[in-house]
């Protein structure tokens, strides 16, 4: 899918319902890093595609799982209240029967109590999908003919190689033991020191590994204590023991990649921490800064009465970045934003970076600005096409004011229409300057020939175009067309061209590749 294939310009509330609509717009701002929970009843085992449809069971779970996933890791939470971790090695989001996802622990979780047992099971999915989600599953207990519960919270965020999870229980005092089931890994590092087994130890970061390599790397860090007393390591197993007094929180990082076993210590101060929401001060805006020496990703909580989509520098670029509105906290957007070590990014609401410019409406995706300055009534633009799309004629700029004349990398530039301004659909970077005001002289406004030059008088338009990037040849016979806007004018003559339908103020006219010109 192309990037750019999909923008919402507002919400339309009566698209679909209220439960598939946070899908909708979850998913199509990022469809494979986002984070997503759902339940398998289309297409798990018993499910209604497979049972009424005929078509093949695509996932080994029940109809009635729920999961939660990003493009590393899936939890499967079973009907019983089991937790399966999966992993797609790709970072494609595929954990399908057809893809390479391998499982990492057939039971992520299983709490014990001496004499409990589980009498009901149920999930709820808090946060369903886009920048973060959150499912919770609970979990109805018996002990000593006394009932209690355990609620587990499953949090996953966008493009990340962690899982959050936190266990609070509700019940008669006493001790628990909450097994992770790691049947494929032989080997625990605690500090400096590696081992096979290593007992009862503190709450340090740990990680588990394979000795024969065949499934990633894990850390196991400890970002919420709590209730939680000690870590115990077994025979493919870690026992996590705890009291019922206090919540606790454990993080799962796959070390495989992006971040290394020494980065353990880093990982669990910035998960320890999370940021609270932030206020977007008008046109201030709002910085995030990493203070670790690793690159992260972070979903914030912005507060702000424009709620979304916003504007994100990273890097040195400001992006289009879409908004998540919570569920858990009503009135504030999640935002992700990308940290580089020691680096930082700017969050603003979504209008005109510094009261000049924005992307064009359909290429949000697809460029990015890096500068913006202002001198009386001429403005300069320092932009980056990152992609190009055949849904999209050329990428855009939108500036503040109607454009009365422009400049593309020091040459006159005469493809614009109103307020905005057409770029090369070619990747790169351009250099625009604008004169703002009413145009006066004759510009081309519309084609779907990717354009390299286009100059004007107030009597003459000349401008050049050949095949979008995105194609190599096209039919025999086939023509582009354009729009050419000449205010207050007829239009006399062409060169290289037809005319197929004349104006006072615009016409539209036939042509091939090459140079183009006309004469008012």
């Amino acid at each position: 899918m192309s990037p750019s294939a999909l923008w919402w310009i507002n919400r339309a509330d009566n698209m679909c319902p209220d439960e598939n609509r946070a899908y909708v717009y979850g998913v199509s701002q990022d469809p494979i890093r986002g984070a997503v929970a759902a339940n398998l009843t289309m297409l798990g085992e018993g499910g209604y595609a497979p049972g009424g449809r005929g078509l093949p069971q695509r996932f080994p779970h029940p109809a009635s799982s729920t999961f939660i996933q990003n493009n590393y890791l899936r939890v499967v939470v079973l009907p019983d209240g089991r937790m399966e971790l999966l992993h797609d090695p790709e970072r494609l989001a595929q954990y399908d029967n057809v893809s390479p996802a391998m499982r990492l622990s057939p039971s992520l979780l299983n709490t014990t109590h001496p004499a409990g047992r589980v009498i009901d099971s149920t999930v709820e999915i808090v946060e369903p999908a886009g920048y973060l989600s959150v499912v919770e599953s609970r979990l109805e207990l018996e002990a000593n003919g006394r009932g209690f519960s355990e609620t587990r919270t499953l949090t996953m965020q966008s493009d990340s190689p962690w899982l959050r999870l936190r266990v609070r229980r509700n019940g008669p005092p006493g001790r628990f033991v909450s097994r992770v089931d790691l049947p494929d890994y032989d080997r625990i590092e605690v500090g400096d020191e590696i081992a096979n087994v290593v007992p009862r130890s503190s709450l340090a970061p740990l990680v588990v590994s394979c000795t024969d390599g065949a499934r990633p790397p894990l850390a196991l860090l400890a970002t919420e204590p709590g209730g939680l007393r000690s870590f115990s390591w077994g025979d493919g197993h870690l026992d996590l023991h705890s009291d019922s007094a206090e919540p606790f929180e454990i993080a799962l990082v796959l070390l495989d990649g992006l971040y290394r076993s020494q980065q353990r210590y880093e990982l669990l101060r910035f998960l320890s921490t999370p940021r609270e929401s932030m206020a977007m001060p008008g046109e201030g805006g709002a910085t995030v800064q990493n203070l670790l020496g690793m690159p992260v990703v972070e979903v914030v909580r912005v507060r702000s009465n424009a709620r979304g989509p916003y504007h994100v520098r990273e890097f040195g670029r400001w992006m289009h970045r879409g908004a998540q509105p919570s569920r858990l906290h009503p009135g504030e957007d999640y935002v992700k934003v990308y940290l580089p070590a020691q680096g930082r990014a700017e969050i603003r609401d979504y209008g005109f970076i510094d009261g000049i410019a924005r992307p064009g409406w359909g290429c949000q995706y697809t460029t990015a600005i890096v500068d913006c300055t202002r001198e009386q009534s001429r403005c300069a633009v320092d932009v980056e096409v990152n992609d190009i799309t055949s849904f999209l004629f050329a990428p855009r700029l939108r500036f503040a004011e109607p454009i009365a004349r422009a400049w593309l990398d020091g040459a006159p530039w005469s493809y614009l229409d109103g307020d905005e301004l057409f770029l090369p659909n070619r990747q790169g970077r351009y250099h625009v300057e604008i004169e703002a005001g009413a145009a006066t002289e004759p510009h081309l406004a519309r084609t779907f020939a990717d354009i390299s030059q286009a100059s004007s008088t107030m009597n003459t338009l000349t401008f050049t175009a050949r095949l979008p990037e995105w194609t190599e040849s096209v039919p025999d016979g086939f023509h582009f067309a354009a729009l050419i806007r000449h205010p207050g004018r007829e239009l006399r003559g062409l060169e290289n061209a037809r005319l197929l339908r004349g104006g006072r103020d615009a016409s539209m006219i036939q042509f091939d590749t090459g140079e183009v010109s006309g004469a008012l």
